[in-house]
């Protein structure tokens, strides 16, 4: 019985670590989001209930410049920070719509 007692405690010390983290970095602004652990580095979209979104995920130690693909509106540049996820906007047709984004430098 004591046997199955230190491996119980064992089993609960290896995993409340995994329990009790928090995260490393917390979004600093209403435009930097944190999304699917999954989700993989820079552009990605995820669905919703309004259609789809789209965002870029920098897995850097340094900010990467982007620049956005919008339809039928001029490109836009922005500055994800290291680490850090930003909500670039729905994905579509539409004038302003996101078509895809790419790394043109850093920032």
């Amino acid at each position: 019985m004591k046997r199955i007692g230190l491996l119980l405690a064992a089993a609960i010390s290896i995993s409340s670590p995994v329990l009790l983290l928090e995260p490393l970095v917390s979004a600093q602004d209403l435009d930097v989001q944190f999304h699917s652990v999954g989700a993989s580095c820079g552009y990605y979209t995820e669905p919703t209930q309004g259609g789809t979104y789209a965002y870029w995920k920098n897995c850097t130690g340094q900010g990467q410049q982007i620049n956005i693909d919008l339809a039928e509106w001029p490109d836009e540049h922005r500055c994800v920070g290291a680490g850090q996820t930003a909500g670039l906007g729905s994905v579509g047709t539409l004038p302003g719509d996101v078509r895809n984004a790419t790394v043109i430098g850093t920032c």
